[in-house]
């Protein structure tokens, strides 16, 4: 079974969150929905709180075929801050595997310098 692993932080749009994991967990992936936060709970951008399954520290990212940074503000500079979430996208990066990046959160990629010679779409603002 394909797994995804869904990264929450405060300021997080919330559709860009939520909607990969209900359309993921509809198709049977099973998705794992991961704060970077010190909390559980992440505040969405529009004021909507989010329980996760998993702290960032609690999570062995081996187990997992993709990761989906979620866009909004400031929840893409929040993961774009923090050293695990880098890390993390870096490594998925090097092994081929699968990063999914929404809205403004492919500035997160553009820069670990993941978007060389590649094409990219991302919010006209950022």
């Amino acid at each position: 079974m394909k797994k995804v692993c869904v990264l929450l932080a405060d300021g997080f749009e919330e559709i860009e969150g939520l909607t990969v994991v209900d359309l993921l967990r509809r198709a049977k992936i099973y998705v794992d929905t991961v704060s970077i936060m010190d909390d559980y709970i992440v505040h969405g951008a529009h004021g909507i709180n989010v329980q996760t399954e998993d702290l960032f520290d609690e999570v062995d990212f081996e187990e997992f075929d993709m990761v989906v940074l979620p866009g909004g503000m400031p929840g893409t500079l929040n993961l774009k801050e923090h050293d695990g979430v880098r890390y993390v996208v870096k490594q998925y990066a090097k092994e081929g595997r699968f990063v999914g990046a929404i809205c403004a959160a492919p500035t997160i990629l553009k820069s670990l310098g993941l978007l060389e010679g590649r094409r990219a779409t991302c919010y006209p603002g950022v």
